[in-house]
């Protein structure tokens, strides 16, 4: 976008043309009446990632800006960097006189990737319908009877932290179950579970339970109430050696001392149950795990980057704000 608006559209975009190279393609467009000349490169195998080198003609004056997203230049596990200007809430805003050429670096940042990751989109039950829309593509729907997903995540797995990432959508409340129902749980034996649940009476609550060594029970209930959990909702839970919070809608809900990573319940992490036990009864999107804990941006940055993707664009009406 060229001028003092950054997030208005562009008044006028025009393609002119692109040359495809050995190593790089090049682009030539005009953007609110200025040429722009981009070229991109991949740079693999220990280099920086993508590569996009822009050339920017006369703006009279005028600022650039170049936007990722609100997240201040990181976008799900990407991170931007420039050769000029200054980030403001994921926008580089350049003067006319620095954007006649700089540099935009895309590269992934290491260990971002979740240790499990569920689309839902080409999840099925046997004998069921396809999925029904989610929040990206598709979601898959539980039945509150037998319906769960094995993740093959054992606790022991998120000793050193945790996070439990998913958007998920309950029946209308004159329709939930009574009793409560689980999103995220672990298989554990006896009193220990580790679960987030819902119900209709209770709302969503995330339950923590675990026996120390010397016989000492630690527990948690945090209850976070949603006037209208028929709408999709994001939640994730990130468990330390020190704090658990939960997040909804990307923001922080609940903020705690209580739960300690390294005395997670042992047994094996499941999706919709808690190993074939409160089922849960609704829908289910984009489910991630984390084997350690995400800072706050970067809950925020899964949170907008899945609310932005172009697959979801038609259930704007949907998705809780």
């Amino acid at each position: 976008r060229i001028g003092s608006n950054p997030k208005g559209s562009a008044q006028k975009r025009e393609y002119l043309g692109y040359e495809i190279g050995e190593r790089a393609v090049t682009f030539r467009y005009r953007v609110d009446g200025v040429t722009v000349r981009e070229r991109i490169e991949a740079r693999g195998e220990g280099g920086p990632g993508l590569v996009r080198e822009f050339e920017v003609g006369p703006t009279e004056g005028r600022p650039v800006w170049f936007s990722t997203d609100p997240t201040a230049g990181v976008v799900a596990g990407v991170e931007f960097s420039a050769s000029a200007g200054t980030w403001q809430d994921g926008r580089l805003k350049l003067t006319g006189e620095a954007a006649k050429s700089f540099t935009i670096t895309m590269a992934e940042r290491p260990g971002v990737e979740p240790l499990g990751y569920w689309s839902m989109n080409d999840e099925l039950w046997k004998g069921s319908a396809l999925p029904v829309l989610g929040v990206v593509g598709r979601a898959l729907k539980f039945d509150g009877k037998n319906d769960e997903i094995a993740t093959g995540i054992t606790t022991e797995q998120l000793k050193d932290g945790a996070t439990l990432v998913a958007w998920m959508r309950a029946p209308k409340k004159g329709d939930a179950p009574a009793n409560e129902r689980t999103v995220i749980g672990v298989a554990a034996k006896g009193e220990d579970h580790l679960a987030l649940r819902y119900s209709k009476e209770a709302g969503y609550r995330w339950h923590f339970s675990s026996e120390t060594g010397k016989g000492i029970r630690k527990t948690a209930r945090r209850t976070l109430q949603v006037e209208r959990p028929e709408l999709w909702q994001h939640f994730a839970v990130v468990v330390t050696d020190e704090r658990e919070m939960i997040y909804l809608d990307g923001r922080l809900a609940s903020d705690d001392g209580e739960p300690d990573a390294s005395m997670l319940p042992a047994g094996e992490l499941f999706i919709g149950s808690e190993g074939g036990k409160r089922h849960f009864k609704g829908q289910l999107d984009e489910v991630r795990v984390y084997d350690r804990a995400l800072s706050g941006d970067a809950v925020r940055a899964l949170f907008e980057d899945d609310k932005r993707r172009p697959s979801r664009m038609h259930l704007e009406q949907e998705i809780s704000e």
